[in-house]
């Protein structure tokens, strides 16, 4: 239960229908499937690891607690209180999903689920892109970064992808998951999923126009041969 919980957090997080599908904007989705998802994981933990056991003795979690202390003390060393208490409460979410994905993705096949969650959430936002490069306009009318009008344009996303080069970081992580299906043993329908959103993927990442972007999917590429 606490890994379905899991999937819809995650899903919910790349995709944001709160902020562009209609019936459901403006609700706070997100923070309801992070406490779900929570409770979950207390109450039903992991066999192999405990939700307490990851925050505290993994090495991983004692590093995202040192990155946390960080980020804090990189604003009250300047004495800005109120933005170290917003510099908590921000990167804090970053480390919840973090200790919840070292602690429910424990084995191969809850791997492959969440891989699948990334492309999925990459393909939908895909159609999100194309929108913009044919019309202007995507998802409740957001609109590219820059001038259509002139061609000056790149494609975004909309939340924490409202900016060309972090959305092209969506991309530059589900394109490598996209290969890796191709050469398991996925289902023919699913091979046939992957690759129709292969060229999309890389058509949405060109227009981010994001030079990191293409850097980074190339080091991935690399990394993945």
């Amino acid at each position: 239960m606490a890994f379905g919980f899991l999937v819809i957090y995650v899903l919910v997080l790349l995709v944001r229908p709160q902020e562009w599908y209609e019936p459901v904007r403006g609700f706070e989705l997100v923070n309801v499937a992070a406490i779900l998802t929570i409770f979950a994981a207390f109450i039903n933990p992991s066999p192999d690891q405990r939700l307490i056991g990851t925050v505290w003795r993994n090495k991983h979690g004692r590093l995202m607690w040192g990155l946390l202390l960080g980020v804090v003390l990189s604003q009250l060393v300047y004495g800005r209180i109120h933005d170290g208490v917003d510099a908590f409460t921000e990167f804090g979410k970053c480390c919840v999903l973090l200790f919840l994905t070292m602690t429910l993705v424990d084995n191969p096949k809850r791997l492959r689920r969440m891989m699948w969650v990334i492309v999925m959430s990459g393909t939908i936002f895909c159609i999100h892109g194309i929108m913009q490069v044919r019309t202007g306009y995507g998802f409740a009318n957001v609109e590219p970064f820059g001038s259509f009008f002139d061609g000056d344009f790149r494609v975004q996303g909309t939340g924490m992808f409202q900016d060309p080069n972090d959305f092209a970081m969506l991309y530059v992580v589900g394109i490598p998951f996209v290969f890796t299906f191709l050469q398991t043993d996925t289902m023919i329908l699913a091979k046939f999923f992957v690759v129709a959103s292969f060229p999309a993927m890389l058509y949405v990442l060109y227009y981010t126009q994001s030079r990191g972007g293409l850097v980074g999917l190339g080091a991935m590429l690399l990394a993945y041969v």
